[in-house]
């Protein structure tokens, strides 16, 4: 009985060692990743800032301070994403509340007149302990005369639309913004 329990086990140990063993065979296997990448593409950044401008598809612009911050992407001198960030400071809980309501509902009409589904362009409201903050963004594939419009560029046909840095870098210091390119 006990040389039949001793078989037993050397056999287990066995077979556990076979399936471990060969576990660490399968891992062990090489994988190649083929293709060429592209030359080494450039990139560079448009911010453009402001401390007075109002964003003109909200209800409510009336907080005690706003900040507006327009981020345009490029990569080899095409835009690759285009984000804008606008926060309201306010001094109650209340008038966040209040501000985010009106906004996020003006915003949501907005969208509807243009075609477009509620909260259109990935656009967030975060309500904070002083200010309410909304966040758009799109990508180059979604920029359009309608899209252009929520980040501030406001043209009537394609043709128009900015498409270089330097176009955009225009259009945003003639509202007052402050730009700043970084690569």
């Amino acid at each position: 009985m006990k040389t039949k329990k001793l078989i037993i086990t050397i056999l287990s140990i066995a077979v556990i060692a076979l399936i471990f063993i060969s576990l660490i065979l399968a891992m062990n296997v090489n994988t190649k990743t083929t293709g060429g990448f592209p030359d080494d593409i450039e990139g560079e950044s448009l911010t453009c800032e402001s401390h007075s401008a109002k964003y003109p598809f909200f209800a409510n612009n009336n907080g005690k301070s706003r900040y507006l911050k327009i981020t345009a992407n490029f990569y080899d001198k095409k835009l690759n994403a285009i984000s804008l960030a606008y926060t309201l400071y306010y001094d109650t809980e209340d008038q966040i509340k209040a501000s985010e309501a009106q906004n996020h509902a003006s915003m949501n009409i907005s969208f509807g007149e243009n075609g477009l589904g509620s909260d259109a362009f990935d656009i967030n409201y975060s309500m904070m302990s002083d200010s309410l903050k909304t966040v758009l963004y799109i990508n180059a594939n979604d920029y359009n005369t309608t899209s252009a419009r929520y980040f501030m560029i406001d043209v009537k046909e394609t043709k128009d639309l900015p498409d270089t840095i330097r176009e955009f870098n225009k259009i945003y210091n003639s509202q007052g913004f402050s730009c700043s390119t970084t690569k």
